[in-house]
């Protein structure tokens, strides 16, 4: 194992790159050279890892992974924030291959990162950890909430920000909602602060396909709160009230979105369009 972090695992179909040997990978699978001496140190990294030999030819899994990230049919990208940050995980889908990035809050270009090969009958299940996606029911009593979408920019900022500030952050959000939003019904400013007081975490997982995943897609958005549920939101509309922007959370239970993330994924026809479009 590099100790500058490059590494293959074969056994178990993994890759560990920095940003910078990555872009390495992809100078080698082009065959083209090196144009700065940092790029020619990730060589050497690669080199010392086994992805690449002495001759810059790139090892099987490496060039399948490779493929999958520069021309595949899906695209993926998991967005999570929590209490130790933020992070954004990239999937390909490439045929029935699947490979997918485990970045940890905070990873920057000078972090590796592992890559993981999976396939396609098991995506929903690479999905959901990257989502942290677990066993949860609805709470009792839980509705459907409606609120203005600056209300939930603040639970957006609180959940981007990093340790040292969540708990101070959720305090001061807790205290100034009612000065913020004097008009809010009793039961949605409860509900609110409810949430906030036991948000753990907000992901993202959006989907898009096609050639280079333009303009076809799907998204789910979620607030993990807990002992208060799962809250998945819908995009934000006009109120009818004060022609204000706001969101509708709905409360749902870890099996209702382990079928919306099936929900996300491109239909055989969808697909078929798609790679009919591109080819026109």
């Amino acid at each position: 194992m590099s100790a500058v972090g490059a590494a293959l695992d074969e056994a178990r179909g993994r890759l560990r790159l920095t940003a910078y040997q990555l872009d390495a990978l992809a100078l080698a699978v082009r065959s083209a050279p090196t144009e700065t001496p940092e790029q020619e140190r990730a060589v050497g990294e690669l080199r010392t890892a086994g992805i690449l030999d002495d001759e810059n030819r790139v090892h099987p899994l490496a060039a399948q992974f490779a493929l999958a990230m520069t021309t595949p049919l899906i695209r993926v990208l998991v967005e999570t924030s929590g209490p130790q940050g933020t992070s954004a995980a990239h999937m390909t889908v490439a045929g029935e291959d699947v490979w997918y990035g485990e970045p940890w809050p905070g990873t920057g270009p000078d972090d590796a990162v592992t890559y993981q090969h999976s396939e396609l009958p098991t995506i929903i299940w690479d999905l959901g950890r990257l989502a942290g996606l677990h066993r949860s029911k609805v709470p009792s009593g839980a509705t459907a909430l409606s609120a203005p979408l600056g209300l939930v920019d603040i639970v957006l900022e609180l959940a981007s920000l990093g340790p040292q500030e969540w708990d101070a952050a959720r305090t001061v959000a807790l205290a100034t909602t009612h000065d913020r939003w004097p008009d809010l019904d009793d039961d949605t400013r409860n509900r609110w602060l409810a949430l906030v007081a036991t948000l753990r975490s907000w992901w993202r997982v959006t989907v898009s396909w096609g050639d280079e995943g333009a303009g076809t897609g799907r998204w789910l958005s979620v607030l993990d709160c807990g002992t208060e549920g799962y809250w998945r939101w819908d995009e934000p509309v006009d109120s009818a009230d004060d022609g204000g922007p706001s969101v509708t959370l709905h409360p749902v239970s870890g099996g209702q979105l382990w079928e919306s993330l099936q929900g996300l994924l491109p239909t055989s026809a969808e697909l078929r369009v798609a790679v009919e479009s591109g080819q026109s």
